[in-house]
């Protein structure tokens, strides 16, 4: 009886934090994902450096090749390598996600610190406007603002940032 207290008094001394942190470690799931994640992700950061070909080379003559020791994922219409490719274009995928979550961050502390301060009449437009944008679908929301705004990943990246704003408002 006395060892089951004092593994409930060692457990609620954790942080909330450690205690995620134990779990998944226990969690084998878990930690293969986070291990692929993370290869991934190191594989595309360091792009230049693993990619054996230039994303952009074409050799006609190599169109269409199957996967081999070669060419990892065989090659494209152009002849161009699949994996080089799959690796420049992760690293402008996590460039996209990373910025889009940096700028929907900032602006959602903003607004929800201001809804949050000023109250009354200043929380509930700011409210009634990220209510607004919260009922349209995201991706949706992300594609009109584009469109507005012109082709290209700035402002591509601008309007993943903007359409998920209120989520980061709501929750301040």
């Amino acid at each position: 009886m006395s060892g089951k207290k004092s593994s409930e008094k060692e457990i609620k001394k954790r942080s909330m934090t450690g205690e995620v942190m134990s779990r998944l470690i226990y969690n084998k799931g878990a930690m293969l994902g986070t291990a692929i994640l993370l290869v991934v992700v190191v594989m595309c950061v360091f792009a230049p450096v693993i990619a054996p070909y230039d994303y952009d080379a074409q050799d006609v003559s190599l169109k269409f090749l199957t996967p081999s020791l070669q060419h990892l994922c065989g090659t494209d219409n152009l002849g161009r390598d699949i994996f080089s490719r799959l690796l420049y274009g992760g690293r402008i995928s996590l460039m996209i996600g990373f910025v889009a979550t940096a700028i929907a961050a900032v602006l959602g502390i903003i607004l929800g610190a201001i809804s949050g301060y000023f109250g009354g009449k200043v929380d509930s437009v700011i409210m009634r406007v990220l209510d607004v944008s919260m009922a349209l679908p995201n991706l949706l929301l992300a594609i009109a603002i584009s469109a507005m705004m012109g082709s290209g990943i700035r402002s591509a990246i601008i309007a993943v940032g903007i359409s998920s704003t209120p989520k980061f408002a709501m929750l301040i």
